[in-house]
């Protein structure tokens, strides 16, 4: 994280950082790597263009995937691997990250589909 951060992108980082629970049980060889990895990941979520609304679930998500690693890490003592799984586990609490938004008229005001016609 070496490039200049917004306030709003500090203090997601900071939210993240302070919370003592995040980690659990996990030893500080453990922890860390996954401590840094979500502060980075905050700070992607805490973009400019991003709503209050999108920020906070994506901080919410972030959480949780780390602590879903954390609670079943148990014996695995590779910290690379602890942080592949808090990936793992983010992408799949957040599957309409990965869906591509298609702009256009929402489904209300489209024609339908099939045979019809003006003046049918």
């Amino acid at each position: 994280m070496g490039e200049k951060l917004t306030p709003r992108q500090e203090m997601a980082a900071e939210r993240l950082m302070e919370d003592e629970g995040l980690t659990g049980d996990l030893l500080d060889v453990q922890a860390a790597p996954l401590i840094r990895w979500a502060t980075e990941a905050a700070v992607k979520v805490a973009v400019p263009e991003a709503s209050e609304e999108e920020e906070e679930a994506g901080l919410r998500a972030i959480a949780q995937a780390v602590r879903q690693v954390a609670r079943s890490a148990g014996a695995e003592g590779d910290p690379d691997r602890l942080v592949a799984l808090a990936e793992a586990a983010l992408a799949a609490l957040r599957p309409e990250r990965r869906v591509r938004r298609v702009r256009g008229a929402p489904a209300r005001f489209r024609a339908p589909r099939g045979r019809w016609r003006a003046g049918s």
